[in-house]
């Protein structure tokens, strides 16, 4: 294979077209997925303490990879990416420390930074500064916070309108 073109292509060649969904099946599969991930949350709060922490890192571990590919798929889809942007907040940041995963962790900031300088949609920033204020309160990760933080700021005015 040449690369994630051809990966993409043979996957598509590939699928049966019946199993594959429409864009408004897959819009609500996206909202179905947010709105099942913040039910987990909502649950595991009221649940003991340490079970709220179990299923809130599970989801986090379980979005390491997924959410990332999500960015990539949805990121010039303003309706869909809103959706994905209100995900981080539900997640457990500082396992990306505890698991040694600092260069994900630079990469779902440089995601979300991306989304809030490149859309004009009210939606579309007002979710990427409520995960971007989520990234700042993880205190354990604060150097790349920091880091994050400034980059954005020294990125040029005229790139978010």
């Amino acid at each position: 294979m040449d690369g994630p073109e051809s990966l993409a292509e043979s996957a598509r060649n590939t699928v049966d077209p019946a199993w594959r969904l429409s864009e408004v099946e897959e819009t609500v599969l996206l909202e179905v997925l947010v709105a099942s991930l913040r039910r987990a949350k909502l649950v595991s709060t009221a649940a003991k303490k340490g079970d709220e922490e179990t299923v809130i890192s599970d989801l986090t571990r379980a979005l390491n990879k997924g959410l990332p590919r999500l960015f990539i798929k949805y990121q010039t889809d303003e309706n869909r990416i809103s959706e994905v942007l209100l995900i981080p907040p539900l997640m457990n940041l500082d396992l990306y420390l505890e698991m040694r995963m600092m260069s994900a962790y630079a990469g779902l900031w440089d995601d979300v930074s991306k989304q809030f300088l490149s859309h004009s949609s009210q939606s579309v920033v007002t979710k990427s500064v409520a995960a971007i204020r989520h990234f700042m309160a993880a205190s354990s990760l604060t150097n790349t916070n920091s880091t994050k933080i400034l980059e954005l700021e020294d990125e040029p005015g005229d790139t978010a309108v």
